[in-house]
């Protein structure tokens, strides 16, 4: 027993998590150097004192909750990430671990906790997140110069019209110079409209909140039908009006990277054979669904696992980074929800078809 003892003695002082044990009312009875070094606080300030003084207000209610249904044996453990408070009033994101000990009699006596801070992590992710994005930065300046053409084409028409009307006044009508004049405001709002779309894109979403599954699918057609058009893509979807919480930017991310590798294995298909991609949004046992299917033939066997990891790419260094799906992951775990991969067959219009499936399950 007393070898035990200094075991854990041993590996509760210099583990490099924060660990503090509570007793049954939430004050700490004892903490380690990492949790006061994390915490900045001293070991003197932290001891009888309840876990809701590091907390955040928003959280406490939460915090207190789970807690006493650890005390009433409700639970046996609890997970969360939540942010804590430092001494100089600076916050750090953390997972918060709470097991409760118990005695012989199967009563709970303690509660211990580990703190681990992930703040670093997720501002790593936060970066890879926009290093994703930029990474389809030049394919989206392709696709606003493409977008573009037609509108600057009838500006240019529209402008030489009214040019040839002041040299001859009776060269147009009244009517046609009034419509010249109109589309060139039409296509200036059109030009506005899409950097607007484009520059919402690169701006990362700070905060969660309640977006359209319908207007997601929309702000990415917008952004990559010109790609999948230029390469006689086709997109079939059949998408239900549904409400999801969570990061809508992060989330138009997800599916431009999806559709984007679909496209990337599509246009290596013959020209005679049908370049499809099938999008279906729908509701199932209370989750929002999100499937994406093509027909170019399913991912390898030997790389369909490794597709998530991070860097993994089969792309040449300078086509593909090898980020895309693995940070397409983190947004989606991030949003409290899962993303799947397998290779389907299926049939439409009496061919057989064999392609990737991406499914994606949100949260209501």
């Amino acid at each position: 027993m007393k070898e035990s003892e200094n075991e854990f003695k041993a590996l509760f002082e210099f583990s490099n998590i924060g660990l503090g044990i509570r007793d049954t009312k939430g004050n700490f009875i004892k903490i380690n150097h990492k949790l006061t070094d994390m915490l900045g606080y001293e070991e003197s300030f932290l001891l009888k004192k309840n876990c809701i003084h590091i907390s955040t207000d928003e959280q406490r209610e939460e915090e207190l909750c789970l807690f006493q249904k650890l005390i009433d044996k409700e639970i046996k453990n609890y997970n969360i990430e939540k942010s804590y408070i430092k001494k100089d009033g600076t916050k750090f994101e953390a997972i918060l671990t709470m097991a409760a000990i118990l005695d012989t009699k199967g009563n709970t006596t303690h509660i211990l906790s580990s703190i681990i801070d992930v703040s670093e992590i997720k501002e790593k992710d936060r970066l890879l997140i926009q290093q994703s994005k930029m990474a389809t930065m030049g394919e989206m300046i392709g696709n606003i110069a493409h977008q573009w053409k037609q509108p600057l084409s009838l500006i240019s028409m529209s402008n030489g019209l009214v040019k040839l009307n002041q040299e001859d006044n009776t060269f147009s009508s009244k009517e046609e110079i009034n419509e010249a004049l109109a589309n060139i405001d039409n296509s200036v709002q059109h030009l506005s409209s899409t950097i607007d779309d484009f520059r919402n894109f690169f701006m990362p979403d700070k905060a969660k909140k309640y977006f359209n599954l319908r207007s997601i699918f929309d702000k990415t057609y917008k952004l990559i039908n010109p790609q999948l058009k230029n390469n006689t893509i086709f997109i079939l979807e059949k998408i239900d009006d549904i409400e999801v919480y969570g990061y809508q930017n992060e989330l138009l991310q997800v599916l431009i990277n999806i559709i984007k590798n679909a496209k990337d294995e599509l246009i290596k298909l013959d020209r005679d054979k049908k370049r499809l991609l099938f999008i279906s949004m729908y509701i199932k046992n209370n989750q929002a669904f999100i499937k994406i299917k093509d027909t170019a033939g399913g991912i390898p066997l030997d790389i369909i696992d490794n597709i998530f990891k991070a860097y993994f790419t089969t792309k040449e260094s300078k086509e593909g980074t090898g980020i895309g799906l693995y940070m397409s992951k983190q947004i989606i775990e991030g949003m409290g929800g899962v993303i799947e991969v397998s290779n389907t067959e299926y049939e439409y219009e009496n061919e057989n078809y064999i392609g990737a499936e991406f499914i994606i399950k949100l949260p209501l």
